[in-house]
């Protein structure tokens, strides 16, 4: 469900010619959805 709202923010952004914002959130999302699962993963790890 996140995927799509973000998706859906990149291609408002690159529609009214953010293309540099739109840029920068894609690069966000790319590196913060990966840390976002590892970091809950270990905390999980941690507690059990």
């Amino acid at each position: 469900m996140a995927g799509a709202v973000e998706l859906a923010l990149i291609g408002l952004l690159v529609v009214t010619g953010q293309t540099l914002m739109a840029i920068s959130v894609a690069f966000l999302v790319a590196l913060g959805g990966p840390l976002v699962v590892v970091n809950h993963r270990r905390a999980e790890r941690s507690r059990g």
